[in-house]
């Protein structure tokens, strides 16, 4: 690959302040983690985690075993589950909602990672 000419920039090298009004840390969502059997339609939401650096967690709340989550970027989730999740956007960084089923209401507490 040839190197631009001296006076042109690349287009996603910006210099100077940050133009788009949050953190440049900000600017990339977190990786979350979802279950491929919500992902799937095999079980519902039961539990959404909000940590504290921004990710969340989508689970149905009945196995822990790495080999059922998956790598996902939370707004696609949002956007798969807009009934289940409008409640939540909004869910603050730290917070967890849980509900038994999809027709009980989310009860949020804090959550602390650790």
């Amino acid at each position: 690959m040839l190197d631009p000419p001296p006076d042109v920039t690349h287009p996603r090298v910006r210099r100077g302040a940050w133009p788009y009004g949050r953190a440049v840390s900000d600017a990339r969502p977190q990786p979350s983690i979802a279950s491929t059997f919500v992902l799937g339609g095999l079980e519902p939401l039961r539990l959404v985690i909000h940590h504290a650096d921004g990710s969340w967690d989508f689970l149905c709340n009945t196995t822990d075993d790495a080999r059922f989550l998956v790598t996902v970027e939370a707004d696609h989730v949002f956007t798969q589950f807009p009934a289940d999740l409008a409640a939540l956007r909004t869910l603050p960084s730290g917070s967890l909602a849980e509900r038994e089923d999809p027709s009980s209401d989310w009860s949020v507490e804090p959550y602390d990672d650790e």
